[in-house]
């Protein structure tokens, strides 16, 4: 996301006594991109001595990237559900974990973007110690882009010496699914991703200005 901030003070003339009133006008503009996916995870998995077994997992990844005046950065949230590994025996019912970085758009008109990265998650709230996750996944628009725009004003008048109070939004929002392939690893196994339509790109934005008198 991106805030740009402008404030400057400006001259209102009241014409029923002829005297200047200052007023502050502030324009804030945000801009946001995300991806959100979710999707139930199998693979047969070699467990030695000439046997296979089959892990499983569900997981739902929220990413975005943000620009502020108290800071920058890109990242994504990442939760596992029901991770079973049918060679050891080891499952677990949650795992929850936040991946700095690591993130390449969504580029425009969100047609792709690139998530990678790893962290330790927290098992079950912390109680379980954790697990390594990692992300290797590309992220392909597909399917119709679907947009949306909306205003809203406030407005207040009165006396020169009462309240002058304006604010006017305007907001713009955008999404795409997405196709998705590459790999998701957990605790040392891999599991291949290959969906369509099993992603979804945004990109959303909003302008407010609003005018005040000290």
């Amino acid at each position: 996301m991106r805030i740009k901030t402008a404030i400057m003070a400006v001259g209102l003339v009241f014409a029923a006594t002829g005297a200047a009133q200052a007023v502050t006008v502030q324009k804030s503009t945000f801009k946001n991109t995300q991806l959100s996916l979710f999707t139930s995870l199998e693979t047969t998995i070699d467990c030695g001595n000439g046997t296979t077994s089959t892990a499983t997992a569900s997981m739902f990844l929220s990413g975005g990237s943000f620009v502020n005046p108290f800071g920058t950065g890109s990242g994504t949230s990442v939760d596992v559900f029901g991770f079973s590994n049918g060679c050891t025996g080891q499952s677990f019912g949650d795992a929850e974990g936040f991946i700095q970085g690591g993130i390449i758009g969504p580029n425009q008109p969100l047609t792709s973007a690139q998530l990678t990265g790893s962290v330790d998650a927290n098992v079950d709230f912390g109680a379980g110690g954790t697990v390594p996750i990692s992300l290797d996944l590309t992220f392909t628009g597909d399917g119709p882009l679907s947009s949306s725009r909306a205003t809203t004003e406030t407005k207040t008048a009165t006396t020169p010496s009462g309240p002058f109070t304006i604010t006017i939004q305007r907001g713009a929002f955008r999404n795409r699914s997405a196709d998705v392939t590459g790999t998701i690893t957990i605790d040392g196994v891999v599991f291949p991703v290959d969906l369509t339509n099993g992603a979804t790109l945004i990109d959303n934005s909003s302008t407010t200005i609003t005018v005040d008198k000290p």
